[in-house]
């Protein structure tokens, strides 16, 4: 802390013109020395003057209306503080109609409902009917025929045989592969494929 003249160092001597904090010894010899008791008048000139040029510059950059509109927007804040926030509102140029293409048309809704009843009563329908048990059709045949029977148009009477679903979705799948009809194989040549339209585009 002392130099080799044992004077102080600058920055206690600063320190003693800030804060006045020095030890017992350093404010002894500050005290009765002569040319450590200059620097300290020296440096508390310079610190002086620093500040005054630092609160004339900020008075300058901040002149007092600026600091009084501060001051209210301060307030204002603090006073909107527990209130809830608020909503700006776009210019009303930025909010465009819908076109017209995007609004529904009451025939497009006739459509949709249409849709709806269609689907409701494909579902109604298949549920009923999975309600015919084999028996039930069963008995609706012969009444048939015993009525065709009675008639006499009826030559001859065969049984009708029902497939489970494993056999009617084997025969389907049978005729989706293509072990068809002879007859139909003709069309199937006609048809185009997935590929040859893909190829095309």
């Amino acid at each position: 802390m002392f130099i080799r003249s044992r004077h102080l160092a600058d920055d206690r001597i600063v320190d003693a013109c800030l804060d006045g904090a020095l030890s017992a010894s350093e404010a002894g010899h500050l005290d009765a020395c002569p040319g450590c008791d200059a620097r300290r008048a020296e440096f508390s000139r310079l610190l002086m003057d620093v500040s005054v040029a630092a609160a004339e510059g900020a008075d300058e950059a901040f002149p007092e209306a600026r600091l009084t509109r501060q001051r209210s927007r301060i307030m204002q804040r603090l006073v909107q503080h527990g209130q809830p926030g608020r909503l700006l509102a776009f210019p009303g140029s930025a909010i465009e109609p819908a076109p017209l293409s995007a609004r529904p048309r009451p025939a497009t809704r006739w459509i949709a409902a249409a849709a709806a009843a269609g689907l409701a009563l494909g579902l109604l329908a298949g549920h009923l009917t999975d309600r015919l048990t084999p028996a039930n059709s069963r008995r609706a045949s012969q009444a048939v025929l015993r009525s065709l029977g009675d008639t006499g148009s009826a030559q001859s009477v065969g049984t009708v045989r029902q497939l489970s679903e494993e056999e009617f979705l084997s025969e389907l799948d049978a005729a989706v592969s293509g072990v068809g009809s002879d007859a139909l194989r003709p069309f199937d040549a006609l048809t185009p494929r997935i590929s040859e339209v893909a190829l095309r585009e």
